[in-house]
This record gives structure tokens, C-alpha cells and sequence, in this order.
């Protein structure tokens, strides 16, 4: 890919967060664990489909840019830096709601009108 505005970037003018000379292969490998993880739960679980939706769709963009300063601009969502950071979230969450396994039943009925709000 040809990097234009990320290649002269020195720093991303943002206190703590260092330049990433490899976004790409690090986006393409996030997204492809986050959908790896997100195939170990059901198929009706809400978070996987959105999750599988959202990663999908960032991994085409990916590698439909002609380069990161175009996937920014496409993203839309900030400097690659904190697209990176996003995506590690993303896999850190699907890893802990799979232990989690929220689209289990309850353990005991709710009490009436707990789910209730005025």
C-alpha cells in the first residue's frame, strides 16, 4: 500500500499513543481473530451477529482502500492508531463474553417487575 499522510506522520500528535508502522497486517489479523472468536458462539447470539457484521465490514474497507489514509477516511473513526486500539477491544470483548456466555438462560427467574421501569 502507498502511505501517503500516515507515512509522514512522525508522531499521532496524541499524548501515549505511538505511530504504528504496520497497521494493516495488524487490523487484518484482529479482525480475523475477532471473527474466529465470534464463531465459538451461537449463531442467534445478538453480539456475535453485529460483531461478525461490524468486522466484516472494516475488513472489506480494509481491503477495498487503496491505502490507510483512505481506510481513515472511509472508517471515518479517528487515526488507524485508534482503530487498532478499537479492534483489541473488539477481540478482548468477544473473547470475555464468549467465557461469559451472556445468551445463556438465567439462573433463576426474575423477580416480578424487576425488569420493570416506570
Amino acid at each position: 500500500a502507498h502511505y501517503v499522510r500516515h507515512a509522514m506522520r512522525k508522531t499521532t500528535g496524541i499524548t501515549g499513543l505511538r505511530r504504528i508502522t504496520n497497521p494493516e497486517e495488524m487490523l487484518q489479523g484482529l479482525y480475523q481473530r475477532t471473527l474466529e472468536v465470534a464463531k465459538q458462539m451461537p449463531e442467534t447470539a445478538v453480539y456475535r451477529q453485529k460483531v461478525e457484521t461490524l468486522t466484516n465490514s472494516r475488513l472489506e474497507t480494509l481491503h477495498a482502500s487503496a491505502d490507510i489514509d483512505d481506510f481513515e477516511d472511509k472508517v471515518d473513526c479517528g487515526q488507524v492508531e485508534q482503530i487498532v486500539i478499537q479492534a483489541e477491544d473488539e477481540l478482548k470483548l468477544a473473547e470475555k463474553m464468549v467465557d461469559l456466555q451472556p445468551w445463556q438462560g438465567l439462573e433463576e427467574e426474575p423477580v416480578p417487575g424487576q425488569w420493570k421501569f416506570p
